[in-house]
């Protein structure tokens, strides 16, 4: 009996040992089961061509707040739409729009109507498109909350014609919303005229506007006005053309600078206007059926009169100018780094000296000293230092007449270095006479006597002559 309860207790401990190693290898299977899903969800993201999986949106409401969140797959996605174009449009107004980095469209419209868009869905890998039909319904009013009210009308929308009369028009034609109003109205165009409106009928009835209220399908009319010329001569205008009726403003130019003063308005063409007041710079005029030509008519200003008891001097004879000479120091030449004073002397009077001029560049006064005794001009050693070595002019202006030379500016070093070459070559031409008389000398076949010795001696002193006179010709010319 005991040894039967001890092998009952041992197949008792042996299943406790089985079922503790089955749940600590469960466990461990469980472990490495989550971290590789965890590993798998912390690894970035597989960039792949966008692929848009959002298929239809929502209907909208006018005045209503409306949100939806494109889709697509992909990894990283970059939203763009496009609404003009390739039979694409898009409410006006409102609020709607597209959150490039998101892809939420979110807004609040305040346009009815059916309106087609395209969405791109873009990456690294390329893009993706989808062409959208969003309908936004008119605002609920209480014929929609009331519906079974058989005492409110029956709701219905109507389409709208528009008809240029000859000029062309954007959009047509349009549906009203189900109160039978149109949300915007279009614009008309008409080479030569001004629109005016759209109306009822083709010549007057009402004028349609966006709170008209349309029970029926029609017609409505563009109605134009001629547009005429306006021409501003001598001021500003505006208008170039404008409609018979049209008020235009208008201002003259201001010419005191030219001694006129302005003098009034003056019709060119364009036949009984009426202006505001025609004797002000600054007017209007209401706009004629015709053509207008206008003129700013100008006066001179007037000079103010001397008194009475003063008598008002003649004009004076313009007189001819006068051809002054220069008597002392035209043609000289000064010396640069020497100590003498350049002297120029005019014969026209001294009262009436105007200005210097050297070269065609005015000298300015301190440069130089005016005396009396007709015009005596003398040029201070600072100033002479500063021209170039050459030739130069001068010019004496008076007031009414001027006089002209041309002078000369040396220098001293350059002509000692002139001359010292000068010496060198005589030096050099004397030596070379020498060499050559004793050569000469060697090869006479004459005996050497004293009387023979005179005669080559003599020689020798005629070619050093001829020397002497080539090097003085060279030097006078240099």
């Amino acid at each position: 009996m005991k040894r039967q309860k001890l092998l009952a207790g041992i197949r008792l401990f042996v299943c406790l040992l089985l079922v503790t190693a089955v749940v600590i290898n469960s466990s461990s299977f469980v472990g490495s089961v989550n971290a590789k899903e965890n590993e798998e969800a912390t690894a970035a993201p597989k960039i792949t061509a966008p692929k848009i999986t959002t298929d239809t949106i929502p209907e909208a409401t006018v005045g209503e707040e409306y949100s939806i969140q494109f889709y697509a797959e992909g990894g990283e996605i970059e939203w763009d739409w496009i609404t003009e174009g390739e039979g694409f449009s898009f409410p006006k107004g409102g609020s709607l729009g597209l959150q490039p980095s998101t892809g939420a469209f979110f807004g609040v419209p305040k346009q009815a109507g059916e309106f087609k868009f395209k969405i791109i869905a873009k990456n690294t890998k390329g893009e993706d498109s989808k062409i959208y039909t969003l309908k936004i319904n008119p605002k609920k009013d209480e014929n929609e909350e009331n519906p079974k009210n058989p005492n409110l009308p029956e709701k219905k929308k109507y389409e709208i014609t528009f008809d240029g009369q000859g000029g062309g028009v954007d959009i047509q034609p349009l549906s009203t919303d189900e109160n039978g109003r149109l949300s915007a109205l279009p614009k008309a165009f008409k080479k030569g005229y001004a629109f005016v409106g759209w109306y009822t009928q083709k010549d007057g009835g009402e004028k349609i506007t966006e709170s008209t209220v349309f029970t029926k399908n029609q017609s409505v009319y563009a109605h134009w006005k001629k547009l005429y010329d306006v021409q501003i001569k001598y001021g500003a205008v505006d208008y170039y053309s404008a409609p018979e009726g049209e008020k235009i403003e208008i201002k003259a130019y201001d010419k005191t600078s030219e001694n006129k003063e302005f003098a009034g308005w003056k019709v060119v063409k364009g036949g009984d206007i009426k202006f505001e007041d025609k004797t002000k710079v600054e007017t209007s005029f209401i706009m004629p059926a015709q053509d207008v030509l206008i003129e700013a008519t100008y006066k001179l200003i007037e000079k103010p009169v001397p008194p009475a008891e003063e008598p008002i001097p003649p004009a004076e004879k313009p007189i001819a100018p006068v051809a002054y000479k220069i008597i002392k120091g035209a043609n000289q030449k000064w010396m640069k780094d020497s100590e003498s004073p350049f002297e120029i002397v005019s014969n026209a009077p001294y009262a009436e000296l105007k200005r210097v001029l050297i070269d065609n560049n005015v000298v300015l006064r301190e440069n130089y000293e005016a005396l009396e005794g007709s015009t005596k001009i003398i040029f201070k050693k600072s100033f002479m230092q500063t021209l170039s070595v050459g030739k130069h002019s001068v010019k004496i202006e008076s007031l009414n007449g001027e006089a002209n030379a041309e002078f000369m500016v040396g220098s001293i070093k350059k002509n000692e270095e002139k001359t010292a070459k000068v010496v060198a070559d005589v030096k050099k031409d004397v030596k070379k006479v020498s060499e050559t008389s004793k050569v000469l000398e060697k090869k006479a076949m004459v005996p050497n006597t004293g009387d023979n010795s005179k005669i080559w001696i003599f020689a020798a002193i005629l070619i050093v002559a001829a020397v002497i006179i080539v090097i003085l010709k060279k030097t006078t010319k240099k």
